[in-house]
């Protein structure tokens, strides 16, 4: 009998976490799924998880793959369950590739693609999955597409650049759903714009998102002077009239929590009410 185990948050249960159990169960004859607690994803810095645990095990459980469940509770946990339960293959999403090869030690590692365009429309609707598109000029430049792993909600779409072989490439490296240099085009659908872009023109990308009436993250728009070389600025959407608390707390902790280190916060219209306290 051959043992397969995979694991996840599985927050906000979709078509995807669906598509990854049933192609896991399809890869042997005994499925073990681990779900993380929520001491575990704390821990690891995964932010904003809706579901209680319970709930998050009764949505694997019902998709009627897992012959068992068990709960992720700490580092390095992996191995010792791999040991214990006598596991042939992990199965994990290709967006963890590489990250899990020291286990072909003891087992074998497959990395499965990852469902595209799986935010659902409804969960979009109740505000429970924000929509993220990245602007930039380098195609190695994925931090925001690895810090999105730990957001709870966040779904990073798409690329633009005005370079086509870097949004190819950048889309092609970290499977995203699109990519194109039509910036109006690649507006529309989005939640958020995350611009990396250089300054020639990055002042002016903020602008058309705001008016576009997006949510925006990106660097000191106006260049960095002495000791704000890695401050970012964000940018709630254009609203007449509000604070930038207001602007900030508009959005779940998903879209905010990439940039708590050394943020500013100003509503889009009036620019003025910047923070540097977000702990209330």
């Amino acid at each position: 009998m051959k043992k397969v185990i995979t694991y996840g948050t599985f927050d906000l249960f979709h078509q995807g976490h669906y598509n990854i159990l049933k192609r896991a169960r399809e890869l042997g004859d005994y499925l073990i799924v681990g779900v993380t607690s929520e001491s575990y994803d704390i821990e690891r810095g995964k932010l904003n998880v809706q579901d209680s645990l319970l709930k998050r095990i009764e949505n694997v459980r019902k998709t009627g793959f897992a012959d068992e469940i068990i709960v992720e509770e700490y580092q390095g946990q992996k191995l010792n369950d791999i040991t214990k339960y006598n596991i042939d293959l992990l199965v994990v999403g290709s967006d963890w590739r590489g990250k899990f090869d020291y286990l072909k030690n003891y087992c074998e590692v497959v990395y499965l693609e990852r469902t595209k365009n799986i935010s659902s429309t409804k969960l979009r609707s109740e505000g429970m999955i924000y929509s993220m598109g990245i602007v930039t000029d380098d195609a190695e430049d994925n931090e925001m597409v690895m810090e999105s792993k730990y957001v709870s909600g966040l779904h990073v779409e798409s690329v633009y650049s005005e370079d086509v072989f870097v949004a190819r490439e950048f889309c092609d490296r970290y499977e995203l759903d699109s990519y194109g240099t039509d910036y109006g085009q690649f507006l529309e659908g989005l939640d958020i714009v995350y611009i990396r872009s250089g300054l020639k023109n990055r002042a002016d990308y903020i602008r058309k998102a705001l008016e576009c009436d997006k949510y925006v993250i990106s660097d000191n728009a106006y260049g960095s002077g002495a000791g704000r070389d890695k401050r970012a600025v964000c940018t709630g959407k254009g609203t007449s009239g509000c604070s930038g608390r207001e602007a900030y707390h508009g959005l779940s902790a998903c879209f905010y929590a990439a940039c708590l280190a050394d943020t500013w916060s100003a509503c889009g219209r009036c620019g003025s009410c910047k923070m540097r306290d977000f702990s209330g």
